[in-house]
């Protein structure tokens, strides 16, 4: 049997609409059916495929130099995360309710924004927590270099109701505002459509310079309670490798917001309750199979005396960085480093 070129096989499968990404992945079997390619084409097929698609090998040293970041614009935590954080991979923001999750998302929303005036980002938001006048007072402020414009002190943020709220009106907050592209999903199927939607985008007209999930286990706790363990990790696994593919297809950085749990021992070996006493041992919620999918994490925690609020966030996981605390603080004008 003569196997047909790379190139009408690649037709073949177009019309089925499964990608050369696809074709690598598959089970075999549901290939054939799908395509009703003999075998042998199918292994030709593959095999050419993953020649093409194969990463370029590179030194280290050209690897370093070519790796790009977005800077927090926090000079000590970009120091210690070697940079920033970096394109193309996945970056968990974790911390108790309160702790600032979703202020840190929309100051690197901001951050995105103003580095380059023809990046957009894309906010999923499952927790209705997004705000668009917080987020132009935080990009208002950084654009002028105040990031402690109009605060005082620690939790000045004031989000919609803020008394010094940003001129949303304004055509520079217009535009900015313009290039933020948020989804709002109703539960964990639409959270993963909208994740595969963005994987379209790449090569678009717009450059994705950003994508936020704020939070990643909202939805997927509603819907997988504890007996459920084994499908839960699924959809996680499956949910994870479709953000690493954006991740990388977008050259993009990727930021999810998660909670944390307390671990206790229920006699079965331990399991975790969200957001724990002070004091208890926490740990971001989702287990391990979530963990290993993520690239880096950084642990918001909070400590209250009196009327004065202390915050830091934790190095918890990098591949570049060792473990450590950067204080932080949250004004009007977003994230300032601590004093």
């Amino acid at each position: 049997m003569a196997v047909h070129s790379l190139e009408h096989l690649a037709a073949r499968l177009q019309v089925e609409g499964i990608s050369p990404g696809q074709l690598l992945e598959m089970p075999r079997l549901e290939l054939l059916h799908a395509t009703r390619l003999f075998p042998e084409e199918l292994e030709f097929a593959a095999q050419e495929a993953a020649e093409r698609i194969m990463p370029r090998i590179c030194t280290a040293r050209a690897l370093r130099l070519a790796t790009a970041h977005l800077r927090t614009r926090l000079p000590r935590l970009d120091a210690a995360l070697a940079g920033g954080l970096s394109v193309g991979t996945i970056t968990e923001i974790a911390g108790t309710a309160g702790s600032g999750k979703t202020q840190v998302c929309m100051h690197m929303v901001a951050c995105a924004l103003l580095d380059d005036d023809a990046a957009h980002a894309i906010y999923i938001d499952t927790e209705r927590s997004f705000s668009p006048r917080r987020l132009a007072e935080i990009w208002s402020a950084l654009a002028r270099g105040e990031p402690d414009a109009d605060g005082a002190g620690d939790d000045a943020a004031g989000g919609d109701g803020a008394t010094h709220a940003a001129d949303v009106a304004a055509p520079a907050v217009r535009s900015a505002l313009g290039r933020v592209h948020v989804v709002r999903p109703l539960s964990s199927g639409q959270l993963e459509a909208a994740v595969r939607a963005i994987g379209q985008l790449a090569g678009g007209s717009h450059r994705v310079a950003l994508v936020v999930i704020d939070s990643v286990g909202a939805l997927v706790r509603a819907e997988f309670d504890r007996d459920a363990r084994m499908k839960r990790a699924e959809h996680l696994t499956s949910l994870a490798a479709s953000i690493k593919r954006i991740a990388d297809a977008l050259k993009a950085v990727v930021i999810v917001a998660n909670q944390v749990v307390r671990l206790i021992d229920d006699g079965a070996g331990l399991c975790g309750e969200l957001d724990g006493e002070a004091g208890a041992r926490l740990q971001p919620s989702l287990g391990v199979t979530w963990a290993h999918n993520v690239n880096a994490r950084l642990l918001l925690q909070c400590a209250h005396h009196g009327a004065a609020t202390r915050r830091s966030i934790r190095i918890e996981k990098s591949p570049r960085s060792a473990q450590q605390s950067v204080e932080v603080r949250i004004l009007r004008g977003g994230l300032a480093e601590g004093v």
